[in-house]
């Protein structure tokens, strides 16, 4: 039993920070598609760029589902549904799906980025040889934040599917022991 409401804490505060995060990403998503950032790894405008729309559409999407679900998770935690929780775990594992291909996508295309940043800025005032590119740097570092961050929310994804999932087992069990009773009672009468 001390378990149980372990696991129910656990999903409560997961599904939370979940919410919280969705929240700020489509805040930050909706005031950068009307007020987009200044150029600073790029030498040109950044809302010319169709990546960038695209990148906004995608960051949209993710955290749209992100709200859905976590407002889900919440939901199926307040009531005593073996199945709207099962929901929500496949929610969850296409959750980790998404940040599986983002972090293969992010890994991927890191090597061609970088030559392609360093041929655009190759010769640029702020970028003269033998210097260190401050722009290049800005956008390695930001990288590695984005691949630390995409490992933090899988780790999190996990401890929140487990929580689930043990939470899951639990309410389906009980459900059955209490059909069980009631076609017991039934069978008396």
């Amino acid at each position: 039993m001390a378990f149980t409401r372990f696991a129910r804490c656990v999903a409560t505060l997961t599904n939370l920070v979940f919410l919280s995060v969705a929240v700020s990403l489509l805040l930050i998503t909706l005031l950068s598609a009307f007020n987009p950032p200044k150029p600073v790894v790029s030498p040109e405008k950044v809302n010319e760029y169709p990546q960038f729309i695209v990148t906004l559409l995608l960051i949209g999407c993710y955290a749209t589902f992100l709200f859905v679900l976590s407002l889900l998770g919440l939901i199926s935690l307040c009531f005593l549904n073996s199945i709207l929780l099962f929901v929500f775990i496949l929610g969850q594992v296409a959750m980790m799906f998404i940040i599986g291909i983002s972090f293969a996508f992010t890994l991927t295309v890191r090597k061609r980025l970088h030559l392609k940043l360093e041929d655009i800025w190759k010769n640029k005032p702020s970028c003269m040889e033998g210097q260190t590119c401050i722009p290049l740097e800005t956008f390695r570092s930001s990288e590695s934040l984005l691949i630390f961050l995409l490992v933090i929310f899988l780790v999190v994804q996990i401890i929140q599917l487990i929580a689930s999932w043990y939470l899951c087992e639990r309410r389906s069990s009980q459900e059955k022991y209490k059909l069980q009773l009631q076609k017991a009672d039934e069978d008396d009468e």
